[in-house]
């Protein structure tokens, strides 16, 4: 018999339930192999906040493991956080699951969840209560996933939410991470640098803490760091398309543009609807006076309807308008001419709020 119980969840978000959910589906697994019952395979899949974002991308390792689930007819059992929000399958992985069994998943009413997923199984099983320790870290993990669920804008409450889930778990190397995250996007480059450091001590597979770890290096005018940070991020994580954009400016901040024009491509291999990658591409390009690459990707990425603010911020709006304008003086009557010509003066009115 090789059929087994498999457990899907996302990297750097799902440890601590995964750690401990993973004892319990190996008594679950034991009894059905006892009753003669693991007659198929089956995933039993952690859904929390943030989850299936990466699943839009083609080239997600996730969402390949669930597409193979799906070919195979797998019995999948999905226990949903209640801080996920379903319009995140919505958005990102809609025909993924459409034949999953969704439980209700309630830290605080663990052993509930996890007796109706042997009941959907198909056995009865005596399962032990969690541990002082693992109730703890469960507790910890219910204010991590608030904070994950928190809009982008609500930075505070964000911060918020990760401070208690170290208060209570001081050894959460995933809510350091993500908290590093968080105060990168606040500005604060040495807080985000200290909790990175953290976070590695904790794990030094965290691929978002090195990635954290490089922005804020790159932030800071240290390209040369940076890249080792992202090279570390990348070796974790090989399918991270944002990682291969940031390496890649990085690499051109130090003038390697072969280096970034491969790395640009790269994201774009696993995101072909990254727009910001075919921006930075294309300014690329454009530094090695390749002007007919340059100006197929910048249309590519307005036709993906780039961020202009959030992509221009990264490589300077004044620098961005001057290479828009070597571009037009280069292709004056092409038929995206125009096109460039009013981005041309959204960039300019930008620059001047």
């Amino acid at each position: 018999m090789n059929n087994r119980i498999f457990l899907l969840y996302r990297r750097g978000i799902g440890e601590v339930p995964a750690r401990i959910l993973t004892e319990y589906l190996q008594l679950i697994e034991m009894q059905m192999i006892a009753m003669r019952a693991l007659e198929r395979d089956h995933m039993v899949f952690i859904v929390t906040p943030v989850t299936l974002e990466r699943c839009c991308e083609q080239g997600d390792a996730m969402r390949k493991v669930l597409e193979d689930a799906q070919q195979r007819h797998m019995h999948l059992i999905t226990l949903l956080s209640k801080y996920f929000d379903p319009a995140e399958q919505t958005r990102c992985a809609a025909n993924l699951l459409t034949n999953a069994e969704p439980i209700p998943l309630d830290y605080e009413r663990w052993e509930e969840a996890l007796q109706e997923v042997a009941q959907r199984l198909g056995v009865t099983v005596d399962l032990p209560p969690l541990r002082p320790e693992q109730r703890t870290q469960l507790r910890a993990q219910e204010c991590f996933e608030r904070a994950l669920s928190l809009p982008p804008y609500d930075l505070a409450g964000k911060l918020a939410a990760y401070d208690e889930a170290i208060r209570i778990y001081p050894d959460f190397a995933e809510a350091y991470a993500r908290r590093a995250a968080a105060h990168f996007v606040n500005g604060d480059l040495a807080a985000c640098l200290a909790d990175c450091e953290n976070a590695l001590r904790l794990n030094p597979n965290s691929s978002e803490a090195h990635h954290s770890r490089a922005m804020a290096l790159a932030k800071q005018g240290n390209y040369a760091e940076a890249l080792e940070s992202y090279s570390a991020a990348l070796r974790i994580d090989p399918r991270n398309s944002r990682a291969y954009l940031n390496r890649g400016v990085a690499k051109f901040n130090l003038g390697d543009l072969d280096g970034a024009i491969e790395d640009y491509s790269a994201a774009i291999a696993l995101n072909p609807n990254f727009a910001e990658a075919y921006f930075n591409r294309s300014l690329a390009h454009s530094q090695r006076d390749n002007f007919e690459a340059a100006l197929h990707d910048y249309a590519q990425a307005m036709a993906l309807n780039l961020n202009t603010r959030q992509a221009a911020d990264e490589a300077n709006i004044a620098a961005t308008i001057a290479y828009l304008e070597r571009l037009l003086r280069r292709f004056p009557d092409r038929p995206q001419a125009e096109q460039v010509r009013r981005e041309i003066a959204r960039l300019r009115a930008l620059a001047n709020d």
